[in-house]
């Protein structure tokens, strides 16, 4: 996975809600991860979260 997401790295973030990650990799969003999750807590962050896999648009 680390190889398909180093072809689209980006400068900087996409979000329109800033996240505190000093150390975060922001990626173009080309990709769809599969993700299933129990539940949404109040700050908007995904509860009990799997990876399931990675799609391309």
């Amino acid at each position: 996975m680390r190889k398909q997401l180093d072809t689209v790295v980006s400068p900087k973030s996409k979000l329109t809600k800033p996240i505190r990650k000093p150390k975060a990799t922001w990626v173009e969003p080309t990709f769809f991860a599969d993700v299933e999750y129990r539940d949404i807590t109040s700050e908007g962050l995904l509860r009990q979260s799997s990876f399931k896999g990675l799609k391309r648009k």
